[in-house]
C-alpha cells in the first residue's frame, strides 16, 4: 500500500507509519533514497491504497483510501 515518486530531486514515499496496521498515514521525504524524514501526517486514523503525482513546480497530488474503505481522499501537499 505505499506509493513512490519522484519530484524536482527529492524521493517521497506514502503509506502508514503504524508497523502493526495500516493507519497513520505519513509522506516522508529523502535527498539521496538513504535518510528518509517525515515530511507530513496526513490522517491518523486508518488508511489504505494509494498513489501520487506531482503538480507544476508546487507539490503532490494524492490519492488515498481512508477510514476502513468508506472515504476516497484526494489531497494536494505544497512542497517548500
Amino acid at each position: 500500500m505505499c506509493q513512490s515518486s519522484e519530484h524536482k530531486g527529492r524521493f517521497f514515499q506514502l503509506g502508514p507509519a503504524d508497523n502493526n496496521a495500516r493507519k497513520q498515514l505519513t509522506l516522508w521525504s529523502s535527498q539521496d533514497g538513504l535518510e528518509w524524514k517525515v515530511a507530513r501526517e496526513l490522517y491518523p486514523g486508518s488508511c489504505a491504497y494509494s498513489d501520487m503525482a506531482p503538480f507544476s513546480d508546487r507539490g503532490i497530488y494524492l490519492f488515498y483510501e481512508r477510514n476502513d474503505y468508506t472515504e476516497i481522499v484526494f489531497d494536494r501537499v505544497i512542497l517548500k
